[in-house]
């Protein structure tokens, strides 16, 4: 495979330095082709300035100042992330690193007020990230590796904390709507569990109005129309008891307008 390693840490003496130095040299053992992307290193310029900010939403206009940072990602078939947490984030070179490289129309789509990764280059790569916060044990804060591929199922841990939207999303994007639909299906199941659990969090019943609409989005998308009403119409109810309990909650109204 060919692998972009994106690393993220000014020491060469660091911890991270020695990570860093382990993954290249593991891919490369391994016949991996491996793109080597130390962003201090290289010197990149994680500044957005005023014109790229301009052009930002000009689809082949914001690839220009950044185009071989593109085409480095285009070539990829998995990215893999190194660098330390510092106050609960990423370092601030590899954020606008994101903020600069991954521009509408490359990483992810715009469509009204939503957005999609779904046929996007990094929705098709397998991601590894390697990071640290103060010890390197697992957690929410001191993970010192997660693994998001395509093809992996997750689990319902993974579902809660944020990494199953992106496995959902692989899914479609290989165009397997089936296994996709069938993620969707898990991730409502347990959302609904827990709003059964704890009927008073308005939470809990919102992601199960949003995991209706998500499970409707792939019913329609395979042509199954009444199936993708039903989860749509239940999704609507929901929202319109919480807006109907709250309506003075501009949330739930703004959720009802576009339900």
């Amino acid at each position: 495979m060919r692998y972009l390693v994106i690393y993220a840490h000014p020491d060469h003496n660091s911890f991270h330095a020695a990570i860093h130095e382990c993954v290249v040299a593991t891919l490369s053992a391994s016949g991996h082709e491996v793109d080597d992307c130390d962003l201090y290193t290289e010197g990149f310029q994680p500044v957005l300035s005023w014109e790229e900010r301009q052009a930002y939403y000009d689809v082949g206009r914001n690839r220009a100042a950044v185009l071989s940072e593109i085409e480095r990602l285009e070539r990829s078939q998995g990215l893999i992330f190194v660098f330390p947490t510092w106050w609960y984030g990423m370092p601030a070179i590899l954020k606008g690193y994101v903020d600069r490289v991954w521009v509408p129309g490359f990483a992810f789509e715009l469509s009204g007020s939503t957005s999609s990764c779904w046929e996007t280059p990094i929705a098709k790569c397998s991601c590894v990230e390697f990071g640290t916060c103060s010890l390197p044990t697992r957690g929410p804060c001191g993970s010192l590796c997660t693994v998001w591929t395509p093809s992996e199922k997750m689990s319902e841990r993974d579902f809660l904390n944020g990494s199953a939207p992106a496995y959902k999303d692989s899914l479609r994007a290989q165009g397997d709507l089936t296994g996709a639909l069938a993620a969707y299906r898990e991730s409502l199941a347990i959302r609904r569990d827990l709003s059964a659990k704890d009927p008073s969090n308005t939470g809990w019943r919102r992601d199960v109005s949003w995991s209706l609409n998500n499970v409707g989005n792939l019913l329609r998308a395979q042509g199954d129309l009444a199936g993708a009403l039903a989860a749509y119409r239940e999704s609507l109810d929901i929202v319109r008891d919480l807006s109907a309990k709250d309506s003075s909650n501009t949330g739930w109204r703004r959720d009802l307008s576009v339900a």
